[in-house]
């Protein structure tokens, strides 16, 4: 899992923090969605920039400088004289996680409590090695056993309400754009998996979550 090293420091003349982040993104897009949620539940204030992805008229060129890689999401934090560019979905939930992108403190995490940060990361990693590709595999016609039985296993460390426990978390976030999919395409809440299901449930009834989902439409992650 990629970790973003820089640090931000500047302060104005009034020794304030003053940040100014602009989101660029595509909707559609799971990992941009993921990283859009966490900076709503920081209450970080932001300015969101959408590219088309596809389309005849191709990324532009500003874009391409931007993020040479051409995939969103991508986060430009600027203070002071200083800027960083977050250009992976994991690295703007580190930010968000360990407060270089600052919100309320709502998605703050003491990085010192280790088995908090224990938890956060499992969930990360077997959103990022597991549940994308053996999810893909599943929809794109492949058998649906081992996405059944990883379901299942992730199903049984729902602590619940959220995934880690009383508290949503960049966990969370990274999480929910996947399960959202693939509870479109199969329904959750049968086979073993009811806590996933009530975890969804409840990630709905979050303002921050609701408003990253959009009637124009989604995509999945391929």
């Amino acid at each position: 899992m990629p970790t973003a090293a820089l640090k931000l420091a500047t302060k104005d003349s009034e020794g304030t923090n003053q940040q100014e982040i602009q989101f660029v993104t595509n909707t559609w897009c799971p990992f941009a969605q993921k990283a859009w949620i966490a900076l709503e539940a920081s209450h970080c204030q932001y300015k969101m920039r959408e590219v088309s992805l596809y389309g005849a008229g191709g990324k532009p060129d500003w874009f391409w400088e931007l993020n040479p890689k051409g995939t969103v999401p991508v986060v430009v934090v600027k203070e002071g004289d200083k800027k960083i560019v977050l250009d992976d979905s994991e690295y703007i939930l580190e930010a968000v996680m360990d407060g270089r992108i600052k919100g309320d403190g709502r998605m703050l995490i003491d990085m010192e409590r280790d088995e908090e940060v224990r938890q956060i990361t499992q969930w990360r990693n077997i959103i990022s090695k597991q549940l994308i590709p053996i999810g893909k595999a599943a929809v794109l016609g492949g058998s649906r056993t081992k996405l059944q039985s990883l379901l299942k296993e992730l199903d049984s460390m729902v602590i619940g309400p959220y995934l880690t426990g009383e508290k949503f978390t960049v966990a969370d976030a990274a999480a929910f754009p996947f399960f959202w999919r693939l509870d479109k395409e199969y329904g959750l809440g049968k086979d073993g998996t009811q806590k996933l299901h009530a975890w969804l449930e409840r990630c709905l009834q979050d303002e921050a979550v609701r408003k990253t989902i959009t009637s124009q439409g989604w995509w999945w992650w391929w």
